[in-house]
This record gives C-alpha cells, sequence and structure tokens, in this order.
C-alpha cells in the first residue's frame, strides 16, 4: 500500500525529493504496477539505469524459458541495460533424490568434499553456495557442514516458530489456556506443566528445583499442579503466574522474556568471547525479536477499542509469530555461502548445491494472503500465482545460469501435506524442454530384515549374587505376582524382578483397571476394618450398604489414599462416575457376603511372610498380600478381589505352573500360593477355601467365589480344603523355584508369545 500511494502521486503529478543524483537498478525481476510507474517516472527524469539480465525477465511467463538463450551482444535501451552471457560450455548437473531430509543434509558434507572445499582458497569457496528452499534445514546442514571448512557466511533468514522460545512461548500459551480456578486460586494441567518443566532454558537454568517438581508431580499423581507448589524459584514465579484476559497477556509475556534474558546472559559468560559468535547470541538474538513481537501486539491492541478473548490473543500472537523470519547477515566475501531462494538475487557461483528440490517446496505453493479471489485479483492487475511461479522460476534459472556444477537434492518420500515425494517441476523442464544432459542418482539406506537373535541371560556369579538376596535372612522375598512373571517370561522376570527395571512412573489422570482395583480394595478394607475378629451379621452388612454417607466417605478416602495421593475432596466428573460405578460394586460385595452370615471376619491386606525350603535345603522367602481372610462355619477362607474376569477352575496343579500353557490360571496359582503361606504361618491343620471374587462376575445370577478342579470332561469339584492339594501345590511351585535359581538354567525369552502383547520390554527383546 505504501508502494501504491506513492505511485499515486507519481501520477498526480508530485515531484520526487530524494537526496540522490543517481540510482543504479540491478537484478530486476516480477515488478509490480505501483513499482513500475515509479521506475518509470525515475528513468524520465534521467536519474535512474537498470539492468537485468535478459529482456523477458519483467513479469511475465517467459521467465522460465530464457535463461539458457544467449544473445552474445549487448542491446541498449534508453537509460537500461540487458547484459546477456552465455551459459557455461560444459555445465554439470546431477539429481540426487534421498528419502530423508535429514538425510539431504548429510548429503551436502560428502558432496562438498568431492568439491574439495576444504583444501580451496577464500576465494574458490567464495563461489561455492548451499542454497535452502527449505529454511527448517539450515541447523541439520549447519551440523552437516565437514569440520575442515572453518569459514562459512550465512545469508537468509530462519523462522521465529522453529526457536527455542518459540517453543518454550507455545508451551506457556497452552499453560494458560487450560489454566483452572478453584477458590481463586490458580492450577495448572500437569501435561501444560511438564515440558514448561523440561525445556532447556528452564532446566538448564533451576535443575534441582525442576527435578523436585517432576518427582513430586509424578510421585503425588497430581493432575492438576497450584501456584504456590509450582512457585520454587524467580522466573517460575513469572512463569505460573496465572492471566485472566488478553488485556494483561502482553504484559506476561513481556516479564517471562525479560526474565529469560539474564538466564541466557549468564550462560554466555561461560563461553568463549573470543568466537564470533556463540549459540547464546543467537537466543539473545531470538528473545530479542518475540520481545519485539509482543510490544508491537501491546501497542496495537491498547490503540484498537476492540476488546478480545485471551483464546483470540492465542491465535493472533500465533499467527503472527509463525511468519516472523530472522535475517542472519555474515561476511558476504569469505568462505562457503549458505543462503535462502531470495538471498542468490544477482550473483553467481561456479558449484552450486540446491536442497529441498520437492515440488511445493521449490517452486514454494502458498496460497495468497488475501480475500481478493483470483479473477479480481487477474482483472486489476493484482500479483497471482503465476507471478509468484514466474517469481521462483527466475530465481531459479538466474542461479543456474553460470554454474558449472550443480547438484541438485530432493525428497523421496511421501507423506501427508506438501510432502509427495515428487521432483520439482523445474527439474523435468531442465530435463524435457531444455534437453539439458541430468546425472540422475538415488541414495538408499541398507535395512536389514535378518531375524533378531533371542536374548539369554546367563546366570553369571553377578546375576546369582543377585538371586541370593532372596535367601532366608536376605533384603527382598518373592511374591506370588513375580512367580507369575517368571511363568509367563523368564527373561521379563529377570528385567522387571531381579534387575528391578521398571516402566518410568507417570501421572494417571484416568482411572485405569489396576488403580480401579486398588480402589475397591482400600474400600472394603475400611468398610470391614471395624470387624475385626468379630462376628458378622446380615443386619450388620444392609446396614453398612444401605449408610449412603458412610459409603460416599469410604471411597473419597480410598480415592485421595490410592489415587490423589492428598486430603480427600469431593469426587467431580470422571471421577464421580467412576466412584459411584465402585459404589455398586461395594454394594453388591456386600450383598453377596451377606448369604455367608452368620461369619467370622479375620483380616483385611495381610502382610505374611514365610521361608520355603528347596530340595537342596535352600531357603527361599516368599511373601503376600492377602485381600481378605474370613471364617465361615469352621473353614477359613483366602479371598482374593480381581477387577476384571478370569478363570476359575483348573486341570492339574502342574497346570497352575506350565509356562507353556497360554491361558494358565494365574488367579488360582496366587490364591493357593496365599493359602499355603497362612497354612505354614499358622501351623494349622484347620480347613482352608481358595476364593476368588471376579468383580464382573458379581451381578451374574451363577456368581460364585470358589475355585474349582476339574475330575473329568465336564465335571468339577470345588476346592473345599487347600490342605487336600498342598503337598502337590508344593512340589510344583519347589520345582518352579529350583529353576529360578538353578545356576545352568539361564533367563530366557518366553515362547508362547502371549505375554509380549503386553510386555514393556517387547522393544528391547525384540519380540
Amino acid at each position: 500500500m505504501i508502494f501504491r500511494e506513492v505511485a499515486e502521486r507519481v501520477k498526480a503529478g508530485e515531484a520526487f525529493d530524494l537526496p540522490y543524483d543517481k540510482i543504479v537498478f540491478v537484478g530486476l525481476n516480477a515488478l509490480s504496477v505501483a513499482e513500475e510507474c515509479i521506475l518509470n517516472e525515475l528513468q524520465k527524469q534521467g536519474k535512474a539505469d537498470f539492468y537485468w539480465d535478459y529482456a523477458s525477465s519483467m513479469v511475465t511467463d517467459e521467465s522460465n524459458k530464457a535463461s539458457f538463450f544467449a544473445l552474445k551482444n549487448i542491446t541498449r535501451y534508453p537509460s537500461a541495460y540487458t547484459i546477456e552471457e552465455e551459459a557455461p560450455t560444459e555445465q554439470h548437473i546431477e539429481v540426487i533424490g534421498i528419502p530423508s531430509s535429514i538425510g539431504q543434509a548429510k548429503q551436502v558434507c560428502d558432496i562438498l568434499s568431492s568439491f574439495g572445499i576444504g583444501e580451496m582458497d577464500a576465494e574458490k569457496a567464495l563461489q561455492t553456495a548451499v542454497v535452502l528452499p527449505d529454511e527448517r534445514m539450515l541447523v541439520p546442514v549447519l551440523n552437516s557442514i565437514p569440520e575442515e571448512i572453518n569459514a562459512i557466511n550465512i545469508t537468509m533468514g530462519y523462522p521465529l516458530a522453529g526457536t527455542p522460545i518459540a517453543t518454550l512461548m507455545d508451551s506457556v500459551l497452552m499453560l494458560q489456556k487450560n489454566v483452572r480456578y478453584s477458590n481463586g486460586q490458580a492450577s495448572f494441567y500437569f501435561r501444560d506443566v511438564l515440558p514448561v518443566l523440561n525445556h532447556q532454558y528452564i532446566y538448564t537454568a533451576y535443575p534441582a528445583e525442576v527435578a523436585n517438581l517432576q518427582k513430586e508431580i509424578i510421585k503425588n499423581n497430581r493432575v492438576y499442579i497450584r501456584y504456590d507448589e509450582l512457585a520454587k524459584a524467580p522466573l517460575l514465579e513469572v512463569l505460573f503466574a496465572s492471566v485472566a484476559d488478553a488485556d494483561g497477556f502482553s504484559d506476561y509475556l513481556i516479564r517471562v522474556l525479560t526474565a529469560l534474558a539474564p538466564i541466557i546472559a549468564s550462560v554466555k559468560e561461560s563461553d568463549d568471547d573470543e568466537a564470533p559468535m556463540s549459540m547464546t547470541d543467537l537466543e539473545q538474538e531470538f528473545i530479542y525479536h518475540y520481545f519485539a513481537t509482543v510490544n508491537r501486539m501491546k501497542e496495537m491492541i491498547e490503540a484498537t477499542p476492540v476488546s478480545m478473548n485471551i483464546e483470540t490473543y492465542f491465535r493472533l500472537i500465533k499467527r503472527v509469530t509463525d511468519l516472523i523470519t530472522i535475517p542472519f547477515y555474515g561476511e558476504p566475501l569469505s568462505g562457503l555461502q549458505i543462503m535462502g531462494v531470495l538471498e542468490t538475487r544477482a550473483l553467481d557461483f561456479d558449484r552450486l548445491v540446491i536442497l529441498s528440490m520437492n515440488e511445493g517446496i521449490f517452486p514454494q505453493k502458498k496460497a495468497p494472503n488475501s480475500f481478493i479471489p483470483y479473477n479480481l485479483r487477474h482483472g486489476f492487475g493484482l500479483p497471482t500465482y503465476e507471478h509468484q511461479d514466474s517469481v521462483w522460476a527466475y530465481h531459479f534459472y538466474r542461479l543456474l545460469h553460470r554454474a558449472r556444477h550443480v547438484v541438485l537434492l530432493y525428497d523421496t518420500r511421501s507423506g501427508g501435506g506438501l510432502q509427495t515425494g515428487e521432483i520439482s517441476r523445474y527439474v523435468h523442464q531442465l530435463n524435457y524442454h531444455y534437453r539439458k544432459p541430468i546425472d540422475n542418482k538415488l541414495v538408499v539406506y541398507n535395512v536389514s530384515s535378518s531375524k533378531t537373535a533371542p536374548i539369554v541371560v546367563q546366570k553369571t556369579d553377578a546375576v546369582m549374587e543377585k538371586l541370593s538376596e532372596y535367601y532366608q535372612g536376605g533384603t527382598r522375598a518373592l511374591s506370588a505376582s513375580a512367580i507369575n512373571t517368571y511363568l509367563d517370561c523368564p527373561l521379563k522376570f529377570y528385567f522387571s524382578i531381579v534387575e528391578s527395571v521398571q516402566e518410568e512412573d507417570e501421572v494417571s489422570e484416568t482411572i485405569e483397571s489396576s488403580m480401579f482395583g486398588s480402589i475397591i480394595h482400600k474400600v472394603m478394607e475400611e468398610l470391614y476394618k471395624t470387624f475385626h475378629d468379630k462376628m458378622v451379621t446380615a443386619d450388620l452388612l444392609k446396614i453398612i450398604r444401605d449408610d449412603s454417607k458412610l459409603l460416599t466417605t469410604t471411597i473419597t478416602k480410598a480415592f485421595a489414599t490410592e489415587f490423589f495421593k492428598s486430603e480427600p475432596r469431593p469426587l467431580t466428573g470422571q471421577n464421580y462416575l467412576i466412584g459411584e460405578m465402585i459404589r455398586k460394586y461395594v454394594r453388591q460385595i456386600l450383598k453377596r457376603d451377606s448369604k455367608l452370615t452368620p461369619f467370622r471376619y479375620i483380616q483385611s491386606e495381610k502382610r505374611i511372610k514365610i521361608d520355603f525350603a528347596l530340595n537342596d535345603g535352600t531357603m527361599i522367602a516368599l511373601k503376600g498380600f492377602i485381600d481378605r481372610m474370613d471364617e465361615v462355619q469352621g473353614t477359613v477362607r483366602i479371598v482374593d478381589y480381581k477387577s476384571g474376569n478370569g478363570i476359575s477352575a483348573f486341570n492339574t496343579i502342574e497346570s497352575l505352573f506350565n509356562e507353556e500353557e497360554k491361558d494358565r490360571p494365574k488367579a488360582i496359582m496366587q490364591v493357593f500360593f496365599y493359602s499355603m503361606m497362612y497354612q505354614k504361618e499358622q501351623e494349622s491343620n484347620v480347613a482352608i477355601q481358595p476364593n476368588i471374587y471376579y468383580m464382573r462376575t458379581l451381578f451374574n445370577d451363577t456368581f460364585d467365589a470358589g475355585t474349582y478342579h476339574r475330575i473329568e470332561r465336564g465335571k468339577k469339584e470345588i476346592v473345599a480344603d487347600y490342605n487336600e492339594y498342598a503337598a502337590e501345590f508344593e512340589d510344583a511351585l519347589r520345582s518352579c523355584l529350583s529353576n529360578i535359581f538353578d545356576p545352568g538354567i539361564p533367563f530366557a525369552q518366553t515362547t508362547t508369545g502371549k505375554a509380549c502383547s503386553y510386555c514393556p520390554f517387547t522393544n528391547l527383546c525384540g519380540k
């Protein structure tokens, strides 16, 4: 619009008032109507000379054609000159396809080495350029430049959106977007908090504080974290200050950027002060540009009497910063040149490497930033996509005109968006229209399809030393779940039990199956706690079932202890719905228990530990947590709660320890394990009945908590007393434990493969 205003004043007869006697224009191309008007006036006044490469370089599709035509003369126009030179007689053009953007950057290293640029003097190195149509390739290319190349000149822009400060600001915007208020206090969503804490600027500034915050968030399963819990350092106080409206958000971002600047500067103090430009210099530059953008946004908002919500502000600041490109200025007369496409205007090179020669990237395919439709733009002489195409075509052919060795790299991959794997139209034009000889190459990566060798861990002295910790008097003990892990996969047992390699803890914002079961366990433990070693009647259970307030309080406390890991608070949203589901399950358990009354309630969540002898006399420490024990008509019931569904019958005791059986009844093995431990601890022959409460079958009319032994096909009998199976179970358990502690039997991968579907070590072992 500024150009247009000047042009209209020229047409109105207003004279130029310029402080120059002569103006020389070099490399003219793709002039707009307003520019042509202004330049014509300068020409009439005799103040300007114009130079371009060929007569057809003005706004016309002929830009695609004329570069390789040579007029072999100088044609003079009134105060305008067109100078043409022949293209080099020996021009070598290579086109290399690579299935990776980073692969293109790595290929640059080999290409420059083949040029021998490290051995060239400064003048020859100056004749070599690496052109990046995709600005995002700058950092990968810089990291791929051979070490022997000392002098590098960067003359191009770098998108602000690709800088670390932009990444941090994006995280901050999301942080403030999802803030919650409770009793006037701000709380932040953990998925927004962790990216901010993990950002390189924040973690570098406060490593100890950030590590402690992350540990507390994960340990206490904090989904929303209060401001006072996060404000553990000056910068964190600024970052986690909540902003309620768009009017104050610019000031908030300015405070954040102002607080960041000295932190980046403190890093520079340890850098080499003699270095021409360190990474911290660039980071300071990035912060400055973001600061200037936010400050400009603030001024515009204050000058515009239009109210906006905070969501609109987020969209505007993101839109503006995504369009900003930070210019790099270097020493143009030394070393290897790394440039953007527009920066190559009016420059010639002997050796040329152009990356990202893909359709949609070079030429760039970008919709005009305008609401004016194409036909109106064309009718009124406004720039259209043909104008854009001609500009890119001019730059490409002008750049190649005098180059002797040209290497064009493109990405052969196809994907979403503009990633089609299609080579630029310009390469096809060179090949088919201009008949230029092109050396086509394709770089591929060798991908091994050999089968991964199975992993076997031999029981060396070091491994046996770890296993000795499970011996009598040691520091560790084996549980039923650990033995089930061994039966599922010995290698998984080694990783998770012997070496204690666990999945990284994460904050869980939803109640998963395991947590659902833990809460039910806790609720039942609390409800039955008052009946410890007492008789329970149907009337008492009915009172509990009908006491809605008691159930609500107990469920809320269980959530606080097992899930929130904090003080009890009312359940809301999805947690409220899950709490109501747990209420139904608990009431149904109490209803089932009423049919057993009167019974003596013994204990819940009993910790039990015994020493178990192997055949060679070695004593192994075993441990267990029995969900519930009660006595019904003289029989002690060992009850295990299971949140899902499962198998309640087994064929033989040996099948409980059969590693090859895909549907091994693991829950039965576990409740038998607890029965054995209780029997040995009590040193009594009282009848013990293993029971399993599968939550998903609680509401079935055929619900039965008993475990059954299949006698023959279609016939089974309930396990009324574990003692009848004790000797056989102990022999099978002893055999299993002997294999675990046998130095000659390594920890190998499972052969069934069923456990691999949910194993956290699948990627490690290659299953």
